[in-house]
């Protein structure tokens, strides 16, 4: 497995100009336009005895691995079933597999652990964190940070700890033992210092961090300032946020405060009940939201049949979109299952924001997170 020239990531930092983000606060509040609460009942399963974040989830089928320092768990009826006790630093969900990082090495999981090809090109590193944006593997290793793609390994010489990234982001961020970095793809790319407790991807290339429990948030392309943010309408910004997490196939952002679950979806903010005493969260590749306190592991997402273009997105798309938006309707057709492939998370952030329908009639057979569950269940036709 070849791989290619390292990248100086810190000369094309300085050459850039990429000092470190650590101005202060503007005056400018970001409040979402709607708030609406998430029709999501949890369920719940017991952890094991000692148990711990960090939270690793990933989906594979109908399979669900659950990682922690406990070591590697697959989620059936019965609860937890230990499959192997070496500590787990990352699980991602491909094709394949299930790439499962410890500090033993990377194996893959398709029913049982088998060795991966990886580990060998890594030779005796250690991977301390995996991210998945689209087709690209991030590794974070006590070397190097990787990427991984078209059957090559790219260095990248950041000492980081743990990645975050999603599908489309243009901008990779890598936790470090003493603050964060955003690498942010323009080309070339740039390496931004980001001095906060906490830092998520988010889309639009936006950057959400939180510092002194304050949720806030600027673009890749701005200038070196940030925003409060709010989860609701009214109030000076989200000031005691315990931790936030970016979906891997949205982009959107979780936050988990003493008041609220909320997913951050363009101008949307998405409501649970907060968590009381809180350990943890992450995000499986389905769009799952899963959580830890200091027994109980809750996962907030739909069961059932998958959803699917024919069963129930054009369905939803007939009753409340193709009255406007038809071959000769008044605005452009969105009449096809190719269309709406095209466009599904424009239509997402229409439909969350209250922006369609523009005729402000009631949505008939589901809302946003109808076509937010078809999106993160694969666009099943």
């Amino acid at each position: 497995m070849p791989r290619t020239p390292r990248i100086l990531l810190w000369t094309l930092a300085a050459a850039c100009g990429g000092e470190p983000m650590t101005p202060g606060v503007t005056t400018d509040v970001v409040r979402p336009t709607s708030v609406v609460a998430l029709p999501l009942t949890p369920t719940t399963t017991t952890l094991p005895d000692g148990f711990a974040p960090p939270l690793h989830v990933a989906t594979f089928g109908a399979a669900t691995l659950v990682g922690s320092a406990a070591g590697l768990f697959e989620l059936g009826v019965d609860g937890l079933r230990l499959v192997d006790a070496t500590p787990v630093t990352g699980l991602v969900a491909l094709d394949v597999g299930v790439v499962v990082a410890t500090a033993g090495g990377i194996q893959i999981w398709n029913g049982a652990l088998v060795p991966s090809a990886l580990d060998d090109a890594l030779a005796d590193m250690s991977v301390r964190g995996l991210a998945r944006r689209g087709e690209e593997l991030w590794l974070a290793t006590d070397g190097d940070v990787y990427r991984f793609a078209d059957g090559r390994l790219e260095a990248f010489e950041v000492h980081a700890v743990d990645v975050a990234t999603f599908r489309g982001a243009r901008q990779i961020v890598l936790k470090e033992d003493a603050g964060f970095v955003a690498l942010a793809e323009a080309p070339p790319w740039r390496a931004l210092a980001v001095d906060a407790e906490l830092v998520a991807p988010g889309a639009g290339d936006r950057l959400f961090a939180v510092r002194d429990g304050r949720l806030q948030e600027r673009s890749l392309d701005e200038e070196d300032s940030w925003r409060a943010v709010a989860l609701d309408e009214t109030s000076a910004g989200a000031d005691r946020v315990a931790d936030i997490e970016v979906d891997p196939t949205t982009g959107g952002v979780w936050v988990a405060d003493d008041r609220v679950l909320a997913r951050i979806t363009g101008t949307t903010v998405e409501t649970l009940p907060a968590i009381a005493g809180l350990a943890d969260l992450a995000v499986a590749d389905d769009g799952s939201l899963w959580a830890i306190d200091a027994t109980t592991l809750f996962r907030f997402g739909h069961d059932g049949p998958p959803i699917t273009w024919t069963e129930d997105i054009a369905p939803f798309a007939a009753a409340n979109c193709t009255r406007c938006h038809a071959p000769l309707g008044t605005a452009h057709p969105l009449d096809s299952y190719a269309a709406w492939v095209a466009e599904v998370d424009t239509i997402i952030e229409q439909i969350a924001a209250s922006k369609m329908p523009q005729d402000d009639e009631p949505l008939v057979g589901g809302t946003a997170e109808l076509v937010r569950r078809w999106k993160n269940g694969g666009l099943v036709e």
